[in-house]
């Protein structure tokens, strides 16, 4: 009967050593697709209220006059 044991724990660290590998393959696989797409974590309003906030604080803030414009980017001297 030990022999049997033996072999089921042989076969069991086998397949847990197959899984491993597929989910590592997988997580590098998933890391190399998203290190290619960075717009995909860029952070936006989801909702038409959200993105009336944010277009009206960034016009506000641009017409301060403290030399950012937040619409762009630049700063203008």
């Amino acid at each position: 009967m030990s022999q049997f044991k033996h072999h089921d724990s042989a076969t069991a660290g086998s397949v847990r050593a197959a899984v491993m590998m597929i989910a590592f393959g997988i997580a590098v696989l998933a890391f190399l697709v998203s290190i290619e797409h960075p717009e995909w974590f860029r952070l936006r309003p989801m909702t038409g209220a959200a993105v009336g906030m944010s277009h009206a604080s960034d016009s506000v803030a641009g017409s301060e006059g403290d030399g950012h414009d937040t619409r762009n980017g630049n700063i203008s001297e």
